[in-house]
């Protein structure tokens, strides 16, 4: 539990870092479009740049506030019995618009585990992951890439791997 307690700790002091980028750069952003020396072309490209930023800012806070949800209890797990796959397929139609829009191949490989196999999990909470994985490495690829999900049954659980070929995140 208190191993927990200092997880928890570090991750949000991390958010919290992290909310300084997108705000420094939409500060900055909104002084360069005050100013009236701006052609329209550069005036959206820069709108569009405190729009993505402001994208980030509203994911690190909701972050926050479920971080904070799941301390004061207010958010309970529930598990359920079902198919790993449903999961993983309502995450790959959530984004596959976006996806196909930048001609990015999504590819599922579980060569290894029985696809009609069940498992506990809540639903909710590991689709709301797997989209948010998935939204971030279509946002951060390029072109004409792929992301692979690559899934596999250990002894007791089964390993759930992402692939893409963004820019990374730094260790």
């Amino acid at each position: 539990a208190e191993s927990d307690k200092k997880e928890t700790k570090d991750v949000v002091t991390d958010i919290s870092h992290q909310l300084k980028t997108p705000l420094a750069a939409i500060k900055s952003t909104y002084e360069l479009i005050e100013r009236d020396s701006l052609s329209s072309d550069e005036r959206k490209e820069l709108e569009n740049l405190m729009g993505f930023q402001i994208s980030t800012l509203e994911k690190l806070i909701q972050s926050l506030v479920n971080i904070s949800r799941l301390e004061s209890g207010m958010i309970n797990i529930k598990l359920t019995e079902g198919n790993l796959f449903d999961a993983i397929l309502e995450a790959v139609n959530g984004i596959w618009l976006k996806a196909e829009a930048k001609n990015i191949i999504i590819e599922v490989n579980a060569c290894s585990v029985d696809c009609s196999q069940t498992i506990m999990y809540d639903r909710k909470w590991l689709s709301e992951a797997f989209v948010n994985i998935l939204d971030n490495a279509v946002k951060y690829s390029g072109e004409n890439t792929e992301i692979s999900i690559h899934i596999a049954k250990l002894n007791q659980m089964m390993r759930i791997e992402f692939k893409d070929q963004g820019m990374g995140i730094p260790d």
